[in-house]
């Protein structure tokens, strides 16, 4: 199934009932929310308590039965991502350094993104700009609107790294990078594994020996394509299923232990939404192995934050991936908000 293939059947996005004909990822399939409870751990026992059972797709399902309020969450954050997706193309259109590469003849579509070179300049200033797109997104989700902007800050500096790398494993897959040993980067430029020297000499100033360069593409690219490009490849994961696993990463009690009770709470609520919306997705559209499809997004959830710890710990110690500061850039938002 290609990435694009299945799409929900309700609001602006339909398009229409498809049934897939791939066969399942292979994974034991197993109750999603005892794996996410095993998963999910530092959240205490909250999600033990829901009796949600979110991956069975129960036959005599009565769609009339469950209260949602109007949109679904999915359908909403596939809206907003979209708007994303053509604010990030009139950025890149935008910055002087590559004002070339969006002549008329090479027009991209607002989903894709053009291949180029950057310098360091450009990328710390596409960093900073990554990271306002993010950061507004955020705070267009409904789940979050009755929170405080120092909460805010709290769930940002967790997800703003996790979704850049998320949706940069979802644009390799794309691009078929696990077979041709090549990482897409979210704005579009292509960094080939097998020569990786030029790309962390242009981010390091080249203050890094061939021994640092290897060991940080090894624990970057190469724990990326392992454990997140593959799988995705194998699944052949849509949009939608990108989102949501981003959604699911936000709204984990991982990003949640500096909040008070009552924002874990909602943060709780709003991921049981979205499982339930994914699963509602796989139903809809005849998907027979939604569950293990679901399950293997709750799987891959270790591989994100093992990457989210060795991504601060390398940046302790070198100081060479933190082109913006997030409090000034948290600050600058909020001033005009």
């Amino acid at each position: 199934m290609d990435a694009a293939e299945v799409q929900p059947k309700r609001g602006s996005l339909a398009r229409g009932n498809q049934r897939r004909g791939e066969e399942s990822v292979g994974i034991e399939s197993q109750s999603v929310t005892s794996i996410l409870n095993h998963v999910d751990v530092g959240g205490g026992n909250e999600l033990a308590d829901q009796g949600t059972n979110h991956c069975q797709c129960r036959a005599n399902y009565a769609r009339e039965e469950v209260k949602r309020s109007p949109g679904y969450l999915l359908d909403e954050v596939t809206e907003l991502y979209h708007k994303l997706l053509d604010r990030r193309k009139f950025m890149l259109s935008d910055l002087k350094p590559l004002k070339s590469f969006f002549s008329e003849e090479q027009q991209t579509s607002s989903h894709t993104q053009p291949q180029f070179k950057l310098t360091r300049e450009s990328e710390g200033r596409l960093r900073k700009r990554e990271m306002a797109l993010i950061v507004d997104l955020m705070q267009s989700l409904r789940p979050l609107s009755g929170f405080s902007p120092d909460d805010m800050f709290t769930l940002f500096k967790q997800f703003s790294g996790q979704f850049y790398f998320v949706e940069g494993c979802y644009r390799t897959y794309l691009n078929d990078g696990f077979k041709k040993n090549s990482f897409t980067m979210v704005t579009g430029e292509i960094v080939s594994l097998d020569k990786p020297d030029q790309f962390f000499e242009r981010i390091s100033g080249r203050m890094l020996d061939p021994a640092t360069q290897k060991r940080l593409c090894n624990s970057l690219f190469l724990h990326a394509m392992r454990d997140l490009v593959e799988p995705m490849t194998v699944m052949k994961m849509t949009e939608r299923e990108m989102l949501a696993f981003n959604l699911i990463l936000l709204y984990s009690s991982q990003n949640a232990t500096d909040l008070g009770f009552d924002q874990q709470n909602a943060l709780i609520k709003a991921r049981n939404e979205v499982l339930d919306d994914l699963h509602q997705y796989y139903c809809d559209n005849n998907i027979e192995d939604g569950e293990v499809r679901l399950g293997t997004l709750i799987l891959l959830m270790p591989a994100v934050l093992d990457w989210s710890y060795k991504r601060r710990e390398h940046s302790l110690r070198a100081r060479i991936f933190d082109f913006y500061n997030t409090d000034e850039i948290w600050n600058e938002l909020h001033e005009l908000h």
